[in-house]
């Protein structure tokens, strides 16, 4: 009878909530830019030392409603501040740019503060130079790249957030990301 009752009483929580989260849901739609900054830690395959750094990027994308969930698109350019040495000093490697697109889906909390996840493709391009500054080579990295962040708005049209991510590139190579921004949503 207790597991009824219990059953019951989160069937009304549900009934009542979702009327409710729908309407929160509305509140995070449309296009939007968005300018982040944040730190960067790249792991570099075997015995190569870690990309440590500011990261800094802008982004823009578009969100719908969907009932009580919002889904959206986003696409985002960054740049990884950081360098270190390789494999015998002075050569270095550099952070570079760093490319994202992808969907995210998020789940607003109040009427101004929604949970999400995101996940798409991200190329990062790293640079290898010489003692002398000259760029030696390039590489191109493609990866997968997962996140979760909190998304709230301090006005009408303005939100802060702030999110971690995961990207898996290729040749062995991963970052973590803990960024923050600030938006305007159209």
């Amino acid at each position: 009878m207790r597991k009824v009752t219990l059953s019951l009483i989160a069937a009304a929580v549900a009934a009542t909530a979702t009327p409710a989260m729908a309407n929160n849901a509305e509140n995070f739609e449309g296009a939007k830019v968005e300018v982040m900054a944040g730190f960067d830690l790249t792991n570099l395959p075997g015995s190569l030392d870690n990309l440590t750094g500011p990261n800094v990027a802008v982004a823009a994308g578009y969100d719908i409603a969907a009932g009580n969930v919002i889904l959206g698109v986003e696409a985002e350019a960054g740049f990884h501040i950081a360098n270190t040495s390789f494999p015998v000093p002075p050569n270095q490697i550099k952070g570079n740019r760093d490319l994202y697109a992808g969907v995210r889906a998020g789940v607003p909390i109040s009427e101004k503060t929604m949970l999400y996840a995101k996940g798409g493709y991200a190329n990062k391009r790293l640079r290898i130079t010489n003692g002398a500054g000259t760029t030696l080579s390039a590489p191109k990295l493609d990866g997968i790249r997962g996140g979760a962040g909190v998304e709230h708005k301090i006005s009408d049209s303005m939100h802060i957030k702030g999110e971690y991510r995961y990207t898996n590139y290729e040749s062995s190579v991963e970052s973590h990301q803990a960024m923050i921004g600030v938006g305007i949503r159209f």
